[in-house]
């Protein structure tokens, strides 16, 4: 259902931002995406962030009205807006969805830090936690958290793979705009397909994914014509803010070995137990 819901609203306001700007519709998708988080880091600012998602809902609304309506008086071409850059994009989102619906936070960093701050984010619809739990973010503007809280609040409950579907539908998205000039042809499907493959495998190699400084850094380059594997390899080299070194571990290996009790409980408290399980085991030795 959020695949479907996210899908529909993002297409529908940019559909309605293209008819209003007079862009192409690669360009008010991204414009729609961003800028609603945008519209939501403002209410958070006020504490009052979750008026962004109502908001975001009447703007659907409206928007869906003002779209059929210019469908009705042929205002606005169904070409104009399923274009092959979107139709890609869509299938995209798709099977990324079905990619990582399922998947489970298993970093250090993920379910003790930016995890953490985005499950209270969420609970307590503040933003970035505030101050409400004692995090290592609270100085980064929250964008991508921002991202993953939209996912999850249309989502309606807290799902771990609907964040990483918001993280990369937001990285997918801001690379929109580099395509818009492409139309129906093989050498247009080839072009977009090969871009995104760079990206993608470029991506695993580095077991990384970009921030969103990075990510449009990489659609800037890209429209120069200078995007190339070694390129992308030296943006991602590139220290985040946020970023700390992590160690991971096999998920299965651990959980086997831990009380089932535990399993249950919030994962921030099984690193609590793995940490006093080590400090009592170097007493002894």
């Amino acid at each position: 259902m959020v695949l479907f819901l996210v899908l529909i609203m993002f297409l529908i306001i940019g559909c309605f931002i293209k008819i209003k700007l007079n862009i192409k519709i690669e360009e008010s998708v991204f414009i729609a995406f961003f800028g609603s988080v945008l519209v939501f880091y403002v209410f958070g600012l006020f504490n009052i962030l979750v008026v962004g998602f109502y908001f975001l809902i009447l703007l659907f609304i409206f928007s869906l009205g003002y779209v059929i309506y210019n469908f009705i008086k042929s205002r606005v071409n169904i070409h104009e807006v399923l274009t092959l850059p979107i139709i890609i994009y869509i299938i995209l989102m798709i099977i990324i969805f079905y990619k990582v619906k399922d998947l489970s936070y298993i970093y250090y960093d993920e379910f003790m830090f930016w995890g953490t701050n985005l499950k209270t984010m969420f609970s307590y619809d503040l933003l970035w936690a505030e101050k409400s739990i004692d995090g290592i973010h609270l100085v980064y503007p929250p964008f991508t958290a921002i991202a993953e809280y939209i996912f999850c609040k249309i989502n309606t409950i807290f799902s771990e793979g609907v964040t990483y579907f918001a993280i990369i539908s937001l990285i997918l998205t801001s690379f929109l705009p580099i395509f818009k000039k492409e139309k129906y042809c093989i050498k247009s499907l080839i072009k977009i397909i090969l871009s995104i493959l760079v990206v993608y495998f470029t991506i695993n190699y580095e077991e990384i994914t970009p921030s969103y400084a990075q990510a449009i850094k990489i659609r800037k380059l890209s429209e120069k014509h200078e995007l190339t594997f070694d390129v992308i390899e030296k943006i991602l080299d590139e220290k985040k803010g946020n970023q700390n070194d992590r160690i991971s571990f096999n998920k299965e290996k651990i959980e086997s070995v831990l009380p089932k009790e535990l399993l249950k409980r919030d994962k921030r408290y099984i690193e609590q137990y793995i940490i006093k399980a080590l400090e009592s085991y170097n007493k002894k030795v």
